[in-house]
């Protein structure tokens, strides 16, 4: 899903909500919906209170989780 997906982009390198927001093709609104639940999941680092210009990047758990489930996939 998108959850999925924007853990995969932030694991390529830091990104923004615009910039996210671009890549999967939906309003910010909807991005930072996504985004907060992943931050209350604790696999992403960003300040809730500041939308704009601000780098998002994956937490230590989200390495951990993304390597989990890759080495999950590819067996």
């Amino acid at each position: 899903g998108k959850r999925y997906t924007i853990l995969g982009l932030l694991k390529e390198k830091t990104r923004t909500l615009t910039e996210l927001s671009r890549m999967l093709n939906i309003k910010k609104s909807t991005t930072f919906g996504h985004l907060k639940r992943l931050k209350e999941q604790g696999l992403i680092q960003l300040d809730i209170n500041q939308r704009v210009n601000q780098d998002i990047h994956l937490s230590q758990t989200g390495n951990i989780f993304l390597s989990l489930s890759e080495a999950a996939i590819n067996g």
